[in-house]
């Protein structure tokens, strides 16, 4: 792996792929290795950097708390050690709660932000108890909390039928020293909120979010996700859902045309806009598609080539766009109880 420093210490990294920058930060409890599919796949279009957070994989504790503007800051401290400008971030988890931390303190070093299972809300004072709670377990039989935590992962129904990759999320879980868990619970727990950021930020945000994902809960984000001047959002569910973000009502719909991009693997087009799936919230719909890895790793492609808004009137659409609009109830929904 290749080496950073950031006040002295050491931020560990791979490096693939030559181009553009896209930038994978990996969740907790984790390391640069959840993203080795990923950067295999994203390295032949993409310079591709997969960080390890203070503390985690190879890098170096910072100290008995790990804020995330401290992670913040190891990752720029990895983009400055590569002359990087510029880069589209990814966050998976906490790694979305550290591009936040990236986009409101160096917001001309990010071209876009992709929160993979990650929202901008703070914890509220129940989930600062629940971090506390999961500190004094760690601190006193770290394998027995991630035993609890590990589960909380996946679907319910995953781990049947996807055995090694639960296995190897196991190994990697279980690598991390109890000191790095603590310091990134303790970060988690006192981060700030970035729900103001969300209606400032100038740069595309794509929002990557589970059905079935009871830690991220699908409808705060999808609030959020009409918070940024221009967003867009990939929902992994079962079957495809159209959201005509004016009216803010789903219904079930079935598309028959492949994606002319890359009709290998590529998603349907969307019956209303005739643009692949995860049409732009911006600008009428969104279409999520059936889950795969493949398909994420095409979104993750085709949205870090293409950020920038579509026009209001999309080629071969002879109607205006309805402006996006969200209900009253868009800001607490966003936020949370």
């Amino acid at each position: 792996m290749k080496k950073a420093l950031l006040d002295h210490k050491e931020i560990a990294y791979e490096l693939s792929g030559q181009g553009n920058c896209l930038v994978l930060v990996h969740g907790f409890p984790m390391d640069h290795r959840v993203w080795d599919d990923f950067s295999k796949s994203l390295s032949t279009h993409f310079k591709v950097i997969c960080p390890d957070l203070p503390g985690f994989g190879a890098s170096a504790m910072m100290g008995e708390s790990h804020s995330m503007n401290l992670m913040a800051r190891a990752v720029k401290a990895v983009l400055d050690e590569e002359k990087v400008e510029r880069c589209v971030f990814v966050g998976h988890s906490m790694g979305g709660y550290v591009g936040l931390a990236f986009a409101k303190q160096f917001p001309d070093r990010l071209a876009g932000l992709t929160l993979f299972h990650s929202q901008a809300a703070a914890d509220d004072e129940q989930a600062q108890i629940r971090r506390n709670e999961a500190i004094v377990q760690v601190i006193t039989d770290k394998n027995n909390y991630l035993d609890q935590f590990l589960p909380g992962l996946f679907d319910p129904a995953f781990p049947a039928t996807h055995q090694p990759t639960v296995a190897a999320f196991d190994n990697i879980v279980r690598d991390q020293s109890e000191k790095a868990i603590v310091a990134a619970l303790s970060g988690m727990r006192d981060r700030e909120s970035h729900i103001s950021l969300m209606t400032k930020i100038s740069r595309p945000v794509l929002f990557i979010l589970g059905k079935s994902d009871a830690r991220m809960p699908a409808v705060k984000i999808m609030a959020q996700a009409g918070l940024p001047q221009h967003a867009e959002m990939l929902m992994l569910y079962p079957t495809i859902i159209l959201i005509n973000t004016s009216a803010w009502q789903r219904q079930s719909v079935k598309t028959t045309r492949k994606n002319p991009i890359s009709p290998e693997y590529g998603p349907d087009l969307c019956p209303e806009s005739g643009y692949p799936c995860s049409c732009w919230l911006c600008s009428l719909c969104f279409i999520t598609p059936i889950p795969s890895a493949t398909t994420m790793h095409w979104m993750i492609i085709w949205w870090s080539k293409t950020t920038k808004p579509l026009p209001k009137v999309l080629p071969g659409s002879p109607k205006s766009l309805p402006a996006c609009t969200l209900p009253s109830e868009a800001t607490h929904l966003a936020t949370g109880p």
